[in-house]
């Protein structure tokens, strides 16, 4: 467990400073690696981070700005990223399966790729985030904000969507099999190559006329 010290002299350091951390992240990451198991950094400030290919498994970055950070091919799972604030971050082909990421901010974040699979969303907002060929397996999508984000060859079997509003949302060649999607909206929204293989559809809203162009079989309902 790091000391008091340790953690105030981190906060001296980071909170509210403009701290050069793009070209030091590996040496950052040295220094905070006493703090990232069971440190507290809320607040700590790491804009443009560069933490590409890093494992940071498991760490403790709730309430941390991470705005525009780059994390991509970043081995995070299980990580701590309660309200972390993530707008811009770089997180392509990230692992963040069963990672804490309820109430964060991924605005405009590249998840492209990202394994997501059990991760917790819950109140996070991912408006105009690209989640193209994303694995969210399990997901509990239903108080996620998804507003224009993208969202097309994602793997979102197994997840939870009812109520979600995706008029704006991308979805082309996702992967939307054996899902309830009853109360979801889905009026105006292209269901090209999008699979509703035993996919329940009954309650939902969507333009029928777009039905065509999704893979459906006899185990979809309407």
């Amino acid at each position: 467990m790091p000391s008091a010290e340790q953690i105030k002299r981190l906060r001296d350091l980071l909170t509210g400073s403009s701290l050069p951390v793009r070209q030091q992240g590996l040496e950052l990451l040295v220094v905070l690696s006493p703090l990232l198991k069971d440190g507290d950094l809320a607040g700590m400030r790491m804009t443009e981070v560069e933490w590409s290919r890093q494992n940071l498994d498991g760490t403790q970055l709730s309430q941390v700005d991470l705005r525009r950070a780059s994390m991509v091919r970043a081995s995070m799972r299980g990580t701590r990223l309660c309200g972390a604030k993530l707008e811009g971050a770089l997180l392509h082909r990230a692992d963040l399966s069963g990672a804490a990421l309820s109430g964060a901010r991924l605005l405009d974040a590249d998840l492209s790729g990202a394994n997501l699979c059990g991760a917790d969303l819950r109140g996070a907002a991912l408006d105009r985030a690209s989640l193209v060929g994303a694995r969210l397996v399990g997901v509990d999508l239903r108080e996620t904000r998804l507003g224009e984000s993208d969202l097309r060859e994602a793997d979102l079997r197994q997840s939870q969507l009812r109520g979600q509003d995706l008029r704006t949302v991308r979805l082309e060649g996702a992967d939307l099999s054996e899902l309830w999607l009853g109360q979801v909206d889905l009026r105006g929204v292209s269901l090209d190559q999008v699979d509703l293989r035993g996919t329940d559809l009954r309650g939902a809203l969507l333009d029928e006329r777009l039905l065509p162009g999704a893979i459906t079989d006899a185990t979809t309902k309407v």
